[in-house]
């Protein structure tokens, strides 16, 4: 048999040999005084196989002794005489490592053993394993006793500080843990506890105070209330953890019955007046020596998640009443695949379908609009772009219907879904029609009355201007003067008509969208008002740059021109001062409470410093015809020019309003939605 053989079987069981060695130290009490983790066992293991593997291939035979043999430079005794020195700093015996090398033999010499189907000369392979163990241990006796008293004096000193260091260090780090730390014993019993776990028992206790003058520490205060009065810190170490922490002996019984040592399980108590909760995880110390049988305990407290959950329960219990009790119209939608997920009682009335039907529906079973467009409008509403919509929804008897849904994200179980109000609109968008078409014929009929009325009108003031003409030195003063007055009627009627008949037009005539830049319109409106008042002194400002918008190019000069034209002719000031601008906030504008909601931005405005409007007036400058004024003051003029603005930004899909103070000046402010069409 080779020895090859040998060395190839002791590589491929490393693992069979390190639990040989446990066995047998174990059951002699060598574990006492090795290492608890599995490495270092492994690590050994490991490198006295290695040694044996070397010494196969260096001798390539039974490594015999001799007494001129140098076991210091021999590859199969270089592992011994390092672990030599490793060990005899450690303050080991040589006759405790003697006999756990025996112990290290025997495991080897058993693997050989337990081999003996694949190993053709047992008794060859026993002679390798006890010559080889027998040079290693020369070779450790050599090195141990070849070291003078002081050396190894030295050694433990060198030693013993690093371990005091190594000590302080993990020491330090269990101290620091910001969770608490309990270490329980077979029996229950505290072994250890980090500083995080006695301030749960003792606020007034340092970090160390476990290990450092115990005797100058408290466990609790002879005045309190606890049943544990009087208990010393160093009394903790050995005490029951019943007679400690009590709150935690529920979750030592929840272990047991669910017959496992380890895990996660939540638990609360009462620490000082105050209701907390921890999530405890338990857990067995990884020592494979069977020294320390302990089971760590290490708490997370828990009462902000707990509290914020149950902050959270409550919300979705009071959501889940507000949806099942409501009388509106409400779905839970997955945005992703706009699968119904919940659905009102309400809503199971107004589609015509039971709850189990909706919730194997998806949204685009009720939505006519196409799936890929609908698809858009959801992620609009997902991402809080827009909240309200106007769509066709069809019930269960196929009938459709015009709804308004406001929608927007809600996070109900951990997960995004839309939350959906829908109104059913169907009535209304009825009556806006019947409306729409109302005023499309009062338009019509503004349009012809205003138009067949203004040829009679000219006949009457041409023939008043005629008998002037003709007929004049035969008519007396007082029927001049009513020719006269006669001549100023037809002309205030003329431009009556021909104001109403603009604001037909506005009505009449489709709207031009183009890209707009306002800041041009301005720069010629600015031009045409200043030549229109040469005589007055105004000042137009544009405190920043105003936007390209999509909109009828000549429909929006008349806005701007009739706003600032007012802006001028009522202001008593010498230096008229108008400004004009937009906001993307609703920061300083102050809508009417019934426009608050259907406000979009930006907002423009155009602010003057003129004689500003009472508040008694306010609602009536938008009304055809009504002067605020005498006839021929501050200019005269129809009454029509506000009007006219308000339905050129209505049907651009704006509104308008005011703020103004008497004496101070007026701000009027409109939005032109139509420029994102």
């Amino acid at each position: 048999m080779s020895l090859e053989k040998i060395a190839q079987i002791i590589m491929e069981n490393e693992d069979w040999l390190i639990h040989r060695i446990l066995h047998y130290s174990k059951a002699n009490d060598y574990t006492k005084y090795t290492s608890t983790l599995a490495e270092a066992w492994r690590l050994s293991i490991s490198g006295l196989s290695d040694s044996l593997v070397q010494g196969v291939n260096h001798y390539r035979c039974i490594p015999e002794l001799n007494p001129e043999d140098d076991f210091r430079n021999d590859p199969l005794t270089h592992f011994g005489i390092v672990e030599a020195g490793r060990h005899r700093e450690r303050g080991v015996s040589l006759s405790m490592f003697l006999g756990l090398m025996k112990y290290y033999r025997q495991s080897y010499v058993d693997l050989i053993r337990e081999k003996k189907d694949e190993i053709r000369d047992v008794e060859l392979a026993r002679l390798f394993i006890d010559r080889s163990f027998d040079r290693i241990e020369i070779a450790f006796c050599q090195e141990w006793c070849g070291t003078d008293l002081n050396h190894q004096v030295v050694e433990l000193q060198s030693a013993n500080r690093l371990m005091t260091n190594e000590k302080n260090a993990y020491l330090t780090v269990f101290e620091s843990l910001s969770d608490p730390v309990i270490i329980l014993n077979k029996e229950q019993e505290i072994v250890n506890v980090n500083h995080a776990a006695m301030s749960l028992i003792d606020s007034a206790g340092l970090p160390g105070a476990m290990y450092y003058k115990p005797e100058d520490n408290r466990f609790f205060d002879n005045g309190g209330p606890d049943k544990q009065q009087g208990m010393t810190c160093n009394r903790v170490i050995g005490c029951p953890l019943k007679d400690v922490f009590p709150w935690l002996q529920q979750i030592i019984f929840a272990f047991s019955r669910s017959n496992r040592q380890e895990g996660f399980l939540e638990c609360s108590a009462v620490i000082r007046n105050e209701k907390r909760f921890f999530e405890v995880n338990s857990a067995e110390m990884l020592d494979i020596s069977e020294k320390y049988n302990a089971t760590i305990l290490s708490l997370r407290e828990i009462t902000q998640r707990v509290i914020i959950k149950e902050a959270l329960r409550e919300s979705e219990q009071r959501y889940k009443s507000l949806f099942h009790n409501n009388h509106a119209v409400m779905l839970l939608i997955d945005p992703e695949n706009g699968q119904i997920m919940d659905a009102n009682p309400a809503a199971e009335k107004y589609y015509q379908y039971d709850q189990d039907t909706l919730l194997k529906m998806k949204i685009f079973e009720i939505n006519i609009m196409s799936p890929e467009v609908l698809a858009v409008e959801i992620n609009h509403a997902r991402e809080e772009k827009r909240n309200r919509f106007y769509f066709q929804h069809r019930l269960g008897n196929g009938e459709i219907r015009d709804v308004e849904v406001f929608s927007g994200p809600i996070i109900v179980a951990d997960q995004q879904l839309l939350y959906s109000i829908i109104h059913d609109i169907t009535d209304r968008k009825q009556a806006e029609e019947a409306f729409r078409k109302s005023n499309q014929e009062l338009d019509d009929f503004a349009y012809i009355a205003s138009h067949d009325l203004r040829e009679p009108l000219r006949g009457i003031s041409n023939y008043a201007t005629f008998l002037m003409e003709d007929y004049g030195d035969q008519i007396d003063v007082e029927g001049k003067s009513k020719l006269e007055t006669l001549q100023r009627l037809c002309k205030r009627e003329e431009d009556l008509i021909q104001s109403l008949l603009n604001y037909s037009r506005v009505g009449r005539t489709d709207l031009k969208f183009i890209p707009l830049d306002l800041n041009v319109l301005l720069e010629e409106v600015r031009e045409t008002i200043e030549s229109s008042y040469p005589d007055q002194t105004i000042r137009i400002s544009v405190p920043h740059t105003l936007p390209t918008i999509l909109c009828d190019a000549v429909r929006i000069g008349e806005v701007f021109f009739n706003l600032i034209s007012n802006a001028v002719k009522y202001n008593d000031n010498t230096e008229k001062q108008i400004e004009i601008g937009c906001v993307n906030g609703p920061a300083d504008i102050h809508p009417p409470d019934n426009l608050s909601e259907t406000i979009s931005y930006p907002v423009y405005y155009v602010r003057d410093n003129g004689i500003g409007i009472p508040k008694r007036h306010q609602e009536k400058i938008f009304m055809i015809f009504k002067r605020l004024h005498g006839r021929d003051k501050y200019g005269g003029g129809t009454g029509a020019g506000l009007t006219i603005v308000k339905k050129i930004i209505e049907r651009h899909g704006g509104v308008i309003w005011l703020d103004s103070k008497v004496g101070t000046g007026t701000t009027l402010y409109f939005t032109l939605p139509s420029e994102n069409s």
